[in-house]
């Protein structure tokens, strides 16, 4: 696999999130570690929709009839609970955009990207090593 270039496979993955409907996105280092042999580095990519506990129903599209029901307590008036079939759903929605958006990150950058972790409960992104 070819290595690409960290600034420029951090613009990359901006850009294809750009072209995702809805997923503007910010692009944070974390620097847990130095960077290894091979020049990589941890980033975490925040994703424009609102984690699980945060949402009010009004922020994700779907392309279902059913639209996703408002799981934040300051929405609900109820305890936040995670097993809820309300936030089980929109945990699946959350899901589904991050594969999408690997998928289109790995078409840019020629190759799959190295996940680290997965948010969608208290922070929407995903953990990518990329190249200095």
């Amino acid at each position: 696999m070819r290595k690409v270039p960290h600034a420029l496979a951090l613009r990359l993955i901006i850009a294809v999130m750009l072209m995702i409907p809805g997923a503007t996105a910010m692009a944070k280092s974390v620097q847990l570690e130095p960077l290894d042999s091979e020049g990589k580095r941890s980033w975490i990519i925040e994703l424009a929709d609102p984690p699980v506990v945060r949402f009010d129903g009004k922020n994700a599209v779907t392309q279902s009839a059913n639209a996703l029901k408002a799981v934040a307590p300051e929405k609900t008036g109820k305890r936040f609970d995670l097993l809820s079939p309300q936030a089980v759903a929109y945990g699946e929605y959350l899901h589904g955009r991050l594969e999408h958006f690997l998928s289109s990150t790995a078409k840019v950058t020629g190759g799959p990207p190295v996940i680290r972790a997965r948010y969608r409960n208290l922070l929407n992104g995903v953990a990518l090593r990329l190249t200095e």
